[in-house]
């Protein structure tokens, strides 16, 4: 072979081995890139997904807030406005993002409300009011949950709202409202979440709900985007990492190995060239035999974090679902219990209403005949005797009273339709009833202001008899002076009956209103201590509240609240 033709057989083969060499060390390299492009990728999804997860169970979970609420209120009726506002305080002080909470009324009004700011605690102010010109009169007969688009109330807030109507006795009792400032609510749930590693963009289709992003960010070409349905309102939802943290993610391990490649190219081809560099050529192969086994070792103990951190987080997820189950089947047990107690109260009512009813036909032959006995051997036999049946004869009385008012009782707890009904006719009424004990204790019974309302006639007339009747029973020594008032405070009336009499100590403002409590004996002030009771249901059924203002020796002053409606 001559001096050329081995000059090229030593060219070939090195050029040979050196494109071999690059080529596959470029294949190897775009795989890496590839690959570790399809990793970034699928974190992204992930991390997209998971944050959708998290908007939406934690924007459910607060809006699910309302639903409970407005359930018990179907339950149990309209709460009393303390009550609701303390349930209401919780909800603003534990749950980010709650701005304001608020009543609305069938007739779309604002009646009680309850915001926040963040740092101080919740106080009674309106941010609902100017949403429902905007937004809830044309949503007012759904009867479903529903969210607004994004809202601007005052500056440059930006907030959205929830409506869950409320039915109370198969009856439109109006809306529960909660107001979501869209910063502080986002930032709760997605600041954890992110570490600020990630850009992310919230928007409802027409403009953007939230924003965070760094400005300059230019890894855009990693986003992911997805859908969020909530209720009546779809929110899109895109995240792409931020430059340093993508620079984190990517892995210096394909740079290298293209380096690498270059290099081992060029020193087999010099090695080969220079064939009595043989021992140097070994050394260095075995040299890059060793580095390209430490990085196959390292990417080995990656994949096996990155397969880790995946079961970890599987299982994470497996649990919260369990969670959830168990709060779901938790509600639904607290809905049975709620009809079991109903289905209940309306049994016992039931009996009540038939027990007394029977016992009275026995009771009046038996107070018939006692009664006879008394007239026909009064003075006859001897003084013990004649005691005995006067003894009779009283119990019989009472019993007849104590059956009575447990009637009474029992029918008040079935409510009629309301209609308009002269409060004033009611009390005319009620003086005729009393006229006879009015004469005999020289009362001076007055009115003034009352109103026409909508409520149960028969109901608002046992509430006048008892609490007028009352005020002339514990008279002091001074002849009894009972003056009954109302006045208009917007959304309801407030009825005052206010008389003269003995007082009441405030410890036992709460005992007077239990059924069958008495704070004077039955020789001393007769009577069966179901009255009071009966004017608790009665204002109760009309969705207002009962109290009242007195002290020993200073009179009494009994207040009830009766609820503005509109005639059907």
């Amino acid at each position: 072979m001559s001096d050329s033709n081995k000059r090229r057989a030593q060219l070939w083969l090195p050029a040979l081995v050196c494109i071999g060499i690059i080529a596959g060390t470029i294949i190897l390299w775009r795989t890496l890139v590839a690959q570790e492009a399809v990793n970034v990728k699928r974190l992204v999804q992930f991390k997209a997904s998971q944050i959708g997860y998290d908007i939406q169970d934690q924007i459910e979970y607060r809006v699910n807030g309302l639903v409970r609420m407005a359930k018990r209120w179907e339950v149990r009726g309209r709460p009393l406005k303390s009550d609701w506002e303390s349930d209401v305080s919780l909800y603003l002080t534990h749950y980010p993002g709650y701005q304001s909470m608020a009543w609305v009324s069938p007739s779309l009004k604002e009646e009680w409300s309850l915001t926040t700011k963040r740092g101080n605690p919740p106080h009674r102010g309106s941010l609902i009011q100017p949403l429902i010109s905007g937004y809830l009169a044309k949503e007012a007969f759904k009867r479903e949950v529903s969210l607004t688009g994004q809202l601007a109330l005052t500056g440059d807030e930006k907030v959205f709202a929830a409506f869950v109507p409320v039915n109370s006795r198969k009856k439109t009792d109006g809306f529960l409202a909660g107001v979501f400032n869209i910063n502080e609510l986002f930032d709760s749930i997605l600041l954890h979440e992110t570490g600020g590693a990630y850009s992310i963009v919230i928007s409802d289709g027409a403009e953007n709900l939230y924003g965070h992003v760094d400005e300059a960010d230019t890894s855009g070409g990693w986003s992911h985007e997805l859908d969020i349905k909530l209720y009546n309102v779809k929110w899109h939802v895109k995240i792409w990492p931020n430059e340093v943290f993508l620079k984190e993610l990517k892995s210096p391990l394909p740079g290298v190995i293209l380096l690498a490649g270059f290099l081992m190219a060029l020193l087999l081809s010099l090695v080969i060239y220079f064939a009595r560099s043989a021992e140097l050529r070994a050394v260095s192969a075995e040299t890059s035999r060793a580095a390209l086994e430490r990085e196959v070792i390292e990417r080995k103990r990656t994949e096996e974090e990155v397969k880790f951190h995946a079961t970890a987080i599987e299982e994470a997820n497996i649990k919260l679902e369990q969670e959830i189950t168990d709060r779901k089947r938790a509600e639904q047990e607290v809905v049975r219990h709620a009809v079991e107690l109903e289905r209940s109260n309306s049994e016992l009512e039931q009996f009540a209403y038939v027990a007394s009813h029977d016992l009275q036909e026995p009771l009046r032959i038996v107070a018939g005949y006692v009664q006879l006995l008394s007239r026909r051997y009064r003075g006859r036999l001897d003084s013990d005797a004649d005691e005995f049946i006067r003894y009779a004869v009283d119990g019989a009385a009472r019993m007849q009273m104590l059956i009575s008012d447990l009637l009474t009782y029992s029918r008040v707890g079935k409510v009629k339709d309301f209609a308009p009904v002269d409060c004033k006719a009611v009390f005319n009424r009620t003086i005729a009833n009393l006229q006879k004990a009015i004469d005999e204790n020289g009362a001076t019974i007055t009115e003034n202001g009352l109103p026409t309302l909508i409520a149960d006639a028969s109901q608002l007339e046992h509430l006048f008899l008892n609490l007028v009747g009352n005020a002339i029973k514990y008279k002091s020594e001074l002849p009894p002076v009972v003056h009954v008032s109302a006045i208009d405070k917007k959304t309801d009336w407030l009825f005052s009956v206010r008389d003269n009499g003995i007082g009441i100590d405030q410890k036992h403002f709460d005992r007077i209103f239990v059924i069958f409590q008495r704070l004077h004996g039955k020789a001393e002030y007769p009577g069966t201590g179901i009255g009071l009771s009966i004017c608790k249901k009665v204002v109760e059924n009309h969705g207002g509240r009962l109290w009242v203002e007195s002290a020993p020796g200073q009179g009494t002053n009994f207040c009830f609240t009766i609820p503005k409606r509109r005639e059907n």
